[in-house]
């Protein structure tokens, strides 16, 4: 997993697709903008589909820390071979 990932024009699509689905415009970023590089600590949008319809949110994403794990830096760069190993 890479430490950053991309927001592109299907994003804006889907958000474009949610307001006029009868989302409300004023539950998104006033100056939405893709970006090619958020980084884990920056806010990201998504869109939800829970059953009831679609929400919007802003939203970190990251690694949630086992509570059996030594102290240390952020996990960032899992191997693929490795995930689902324990130790």
């Amino acid at each position: 997993m890479c430490g950053r990932f991309a927001n592109d024009a299907k994003t804006d699509e889907l958000i474009r697709e949610y307001v006029a689905d009868g989302g409300k415009p004023e539950d998104w970023w006033k100056s939405w903008a893709g970006a090619y590089s958020v980084a884990r600590t920056q806010d990201a949008p998504i869109v939800r589909d829970r059953g009831e319809g679609r929400i919007l949110e802003l939203v970190r994403w990251d690694w949630q820390k086992p509570a059996n794990r030594p102290k240390g830096g952020p996990i960032v760069n899992a191997r693929m071979e490795k995930v689902c190993i324990s130790n």
